[in-house]
């Protein structure tokens, strides 16, 4: 018995080498992939929300059109209940809401303008709402005017955060009714 050639199976340490080269290859080349795809996902919740805030305004001004658009084209400030929200509308545009009672009792800075017009028009939070100098990961309301996209006055703004860093913001201008993601 001690004579007997048995027949070699499994690898050589060449071929064992070998396999743990490609595999290595295989996960410098994947591995930068997978962590890109964490900034892309949350570059595409930001333009889903940037979507649904543009999809909220018009619904806010589709009802205000539905209510004869009151004061459309005039200077001034008329009320218009809006889903029993009472919105401030000058010149034809959504300027902000007269209360925060559709605002969650959470956010920091519940009463602002910015966050007010935030949840009139997305009326749930899309995320985790964060503080703004926090190092939490979701969307701060960012504020007025300075904190926002250089423009026309006055603008609103809101901004994701990522462990405390700037993903994106999105500006609204009121006066414009138009949206800007930067």
């Amino acid at each position: 018995m001690l004579g007997r050639n048995f027949p070699s199976s499994g690898f050589t340490l060449v071929e064992l080498v070998a396999i743990i080269v490609i595999v290595g290859v295989i996960a410098a080349l994947a591995i930068p992939r997978f962590v890109n795809l964490s900034e892309e996902a949350q570059l595409a919740q930001v333009a889903g929300v940037l979507g649904a805030l543009r999809s909220g305004q018009q619904q806010v001004m589709a009802q205000y059109r539905v209510q004869g658009s009151p004061g459309d084209g005039v200077a001034g400030n008329r009320t218009v209940m809006v889903d029993g929200i009472p919105v401030r509308f000058n010149a034809g545009q959504i300027r902000t809401t007269l209360n925060s009672n559709h605002v969650p009792t959470v956010p920091q800075n519940r009463n602002a303008a910015y966050t007010r017009l935030f949840f009139l028009f997305l009326r749930t939070a899309p995320a985790e709402i964060v503080a703004r100098n926090g190092a939490d990961s979701g969307w701060a309301m960012l504020g007025n005017n300075a904190s926002c996209a250089a423009g026309l006055n006055p603008r609103r703004c809101w901004e994701y955060r990522s462990g405390g860093a700037r993903v994106a913001r999105i500006t609204y201008f009121s006066s414009t009714g138009l949206f800007v993601q930067d």
